[in-house]
């Protein structure tokens, strides 16, 4: 390769590299605390979804500038409508239930707590569709018939 192509591709690489920055900041900022402290997320939980009855308590903390709760929302939007009679998901803002998420051993988003009959499971990070529901159908085999 001659050096002027080097350094083109290399120009090309710069470019690319410093347009990825300016989406991750743009992106983060839009998500941060600054343009997301909404006043209902105050609660903790700020939120409860599915089966208000139900004897599985998943307890979601998330965090406005996690980028992994964003996909994990989508996550919900799915399992929701198809498996949210089988338990009761509590969203927790951990700008305002951090104190609480310790409590619960969970140290940064995403976390969940899946609570059934006195005993807990602690999960840290991302669930994906798939994994959401085998963990819905470990807990409650019936939602899987």
């Amino acid at each position: 390769m001659t050096r002027s192509k080097k350094k083109n591709w290399k120009s090309k690489a710069e470019l690319v590299v410093i347009v990825l920055v300016i989406v991750f900041v743009f992106w983060w900022f839009v998500r941060s605390d600054l343009l997301q402290n909404k006043p209902e997320r105050k609660d903790c939980p700020y939120a409860v979804l599915g089966n208000q009855n139900a004897t599985l308590v998943i307890k979601y903390f998330e965090s406005p500038s996690c980028i992994w709760c964003a996909f994990e929302d989508n996550v919900f939007q799915k399992v929701l409508p198809a498996k949210g009679q089988w338990f009761r998901l509590e969203k927790y803002d951990l700008r305002n239930c951090n104190q609480y998420a310790r409590s619960q051993q969970v140290f940064g988003p995403p976390g969940f707590v899946f609570l059934q009959n006195n005993e807990s499971v602690v999960r840290h990070g991302f669930i994906g569709i798939s994994s959401f529901e085998k963990v819905i159908c470990d807990l409650v085999p019936e939602s899987c018939l």
